[in-house]
């Protein structure tokens, strides 16, 4: 079992992609693909965390399904869509000395799909569902 007395620090993801609210919508597509990630923490240039943009926020501002439009003609939309406009603006995130219950806690009991770990208000990580379930089949 994974040690509920373990701060967050010890599961999370530290080598993170991260994108700017000035990026465009298909910029994250493409890393979300390459990266096979659903989450990205949007940060300023100086690694604050400003924003969080996942995958079903994409999906949202995407019209191709619903007005029949071509793919490429949403790739051509997704690449003026600025991410400050589709991101969530006031993610929540937790400070890396957060014990593993807590923030378990926190994923299931908000239906959250991760969690930005932060130094202050810089970010230094993320942890996701997917690292619960890889720390527990490591034990």
């Amino acid at each position: 079992m994974i040690a509920n007395d373990l701060e967050i620090s010890k599961l999370m993801t530290a080598d993170i992609f991260t994108l700017n609210e000035s990026d465009t919508v298909d910029i994250a597509e493409e890393v979300m693909g390459w990266r096979t990630i659903r989450h990205i923490p949007i940060v300023d240039d100086d690694q604050r965390l400003v924003g969080l943009l996942t995958h079903r926020d994409i999906l949202k501002c995407s019209i191709s399904m619903i007005a029949g439009i071509s793919k490429e003609t949403q790739r051509k939309l997704n690449h003026v869509i600025k991410i400050k406009e589709v991101m969530n603006t006031e993610p929540r995130s937790i400070p890396q000395n957060t014990l593993v219950r807590d923030a378990a806690k926190i994923l299931v009991e908000n239906k959250f799909g991760c969690l930005p770990i932060v130094d202050g208000e810089k970010l230094v990580g993320i942890v996701t569902e997917a690292d619960f379930v890889k720390a527990f089949i490591k034990d």
